[in-house]
């Protein structure tokens, strides 16, 4: 999808400049920069009124603070959510401030012209429309190609690393059972998709695409060939 932040210059505070996104699922991202001392504050609000906060220094985490509760959190598991909206920022200088903590990437792939600034609203002549149309389309088609590339070029968690091992003893004992491609591609396929919403529902995480698509690929091959020779 289309990620489109909205841009805000406040010469006269600390963070002089800020953007703001909102989620789909009506989460609110404000990541607000002070360029010359190399200073990132990333702060989430959820849809529940819930309120994290990151503070970092030339891609050094500072501070993170539950602020609902007025605590320190680790915000790992939290931000890592948000990742592909944060890699979205149309700002390389603050994507390389923020280092590539919690998983974001430190290049924008898309173009600038992807944000808005937010400025006093007007009236808007049906030229203006149709060109705004057209960008967001453009924009559209441009996000999504980035994100595919996103989906499948960020470096696995050691976990990840843990379960495809065990994914792969798992579908080599289910083969040796029956000595059976059709049970170990079976098994394999199952287990793979099962790990995802492990994953996504207990992790509480995205899960990790090439892990889940490449084992669940390596099932099926396993069916087909047993299914055509065994």
């Amino acid at each position: 999808m289309l990620y489109q932040w909205g841009y805000l210059k406040e010469p006269n505070k600390d963070y002089s400049e800020s953007y703001h996104l909102r989620t789909i699922q009506g989460d609110t991202l404000r990541v607000e920069v002070n360029r010359p001392a190399g200073l990132v504050r990333i702060t989430l609000t959820t849809y529940d009124g819930q309120r994290f906060q990151s503070t970092m220094s030339h891609g050094v985490i500072l501070r993170e603070m539950n602020l609902s509760q007025n605590l320190p959190q680790d915000l790992e598991e939290i931000f890592s959510r948000y990742r592909f909206e944060l890699s979205s920022l149309p700002d390389n200088q603050v994507l390389r401030l923020i280092g590539g903590n919690y998983g974001v990437l430190s290049q924008f792939l898309g173009k600038r012209r992807d944000v808005y600034e937010i400025l006093p609203s007007g009236p808007v002549t049906w030229q203006e429309w149709l060109k705004s149309l057209k960008e967001k389309f453009r924009g559209y088609i441009k996000e999504k190609l980035r994100l595919a590339r996103a989906l499948f070029f960020y470096p696995p968690q050691t976990s990840d690393v843990w379960d495809a091992l065990l994914l792969t003893l798992a579908g080599g004992y289910a083969y040796q059972i029956n000595y059976s491609y059709l049970d170990g591609g079976f098994f394999l396929a199952a287990a793979s998709l099962l790990n995802g919403l492990v994953d996504y529902f207990l992790k509480k995480r995205s899960p990790y695409l090439p892990k889940v698509i490449l084992f669940f690929l390596a099932g099926f091959g396993a069916i087909a060939w047993g299914w055509y020779y065994e």
